[in-house]
């Protein structure tokens, strides 16, 4: 029996819309030190290493491109304020371990605020795995991902 998981450590009320199929829970490894944490002071940008929040696992063929967002105007998912996202391989990870991340959309003149990645490749594990934060740390955001 099949049943849909929607996120390994949903702490942030940020909702994966894109319902996996698994037959067990994903085993997203341990969690970066501070990560999910909050920041010890205002910090900026895809590049910090606290202030995440999780959006959870994605399944998908290795080898493949998935375009990742929360932005209505690319047509996946949606934001509220200044968000962005990081894609990693299989759990999630610091900056310099991401697949892609992006603050500020890209499909709309002017990139908006909602975060949107055209494409990133699926690596050889099959999983994607989607963190998010607000461009300032600290401030108040949302960021409902959609994949596809």
């Amino acid at each position: 029996m099949k049943r849909a998981i929607a996120a390994a450590l949903l702490l942030s009320g940020c909702a994966l819309t894109h319902e996996i199929g698994h037959d067990a829970a994903i085993d997203v490894g341990p969690i970066p030190s501070g990560l999910l944490a909050p920041c010890s002071s205002q910090m900026f940008g895809t590049s910090r290493d606290c202030g995440w929040s999780s959006s959870g696992a994605v399944s998908c063929s290795p080898g493949t491109r998935v375009r990742v967002g929360c932005s209505a105007e690319c047509g996946l998912g949606s934001c509220t304020n200044d968000s962005m996202i990081r894609v990693c391989d299989g759990g999630p990870c610091t900056a310099d371990r991401a697949l892609a991340s992006n603050d500020d959309g890209g499909c709309a003149a002017g990139g908006g605020v909602c975060s949107f990645i055209d494409g990133v490749t699926c690596p050889a594990s099959g999983q994607l795995f989607v963190l998010t934060a607000p461009y300032v740390s600290g401030n108040a955001y949302s960021c409902n991902v959609a994949t596809r």
